[in-house]
């Protein structure tokens, strides 16, 4: 391996700086990865790089509007939600997405009741009510 000139390194460090990845500095200097990763770990220890992947569809607000638009009442399902995003934010995401978030802030799905319950009280004095006026 050939050591790396100074004025490189100095080169290397400042396009790390920029928020370059390892690899497109690696072919902006034609050196390795490799010797960009280990210039990255010596000098510059606290910088953050990306771990890949791909970035959300939803931003954070756009969340907030999600989980907003179930707990207030407006919508009640998530295929709602998505048609929500897609006809007023022009924002294209699968229901599952949206399922996903909103288990993450901690909703379930939950079945509703089919009707509210009686207490006791009340159903005695039902039962009252229809015996006395039965005739």
């Amino acid at each position: 391996m050939h050591p790396i000139s100074l004025d490189t390194q100095q080169n290397i460090l400042l396009s790390l700086q920029k928020g370059l990845s390892t690899r497109n500095v690696a072919l902006l200097h034609n050196v390795s990865q490799g010797k960009v990763h280990k210039l990255c770990k010596a000098h510059l220890p606290d910088l953050t790089l990306s771990l890949g992947g791909r970035p959300p569809k939803l931003s954070q607000q756009n969340k907030h509007y999600c989980i907003r638009a179930v707990t207030s009442g407006k919508l009640k399902t998530a295929v709602a939600v998505q048609q929500e995003l897609a006809a007023n934010l022009d924002i294209k995401v699968n229901e599952r997405t949206i399922r996903r978030v909103l288990q993450d802030s901690g909703l379930q799905a939950r079945k509703k009741e089919k009707r509210p319950q009686l207490s006791m009280k009340n159903i005695r004095e039902r039962l009252e009510f229809a015996k006395y006026y039965k005739d």
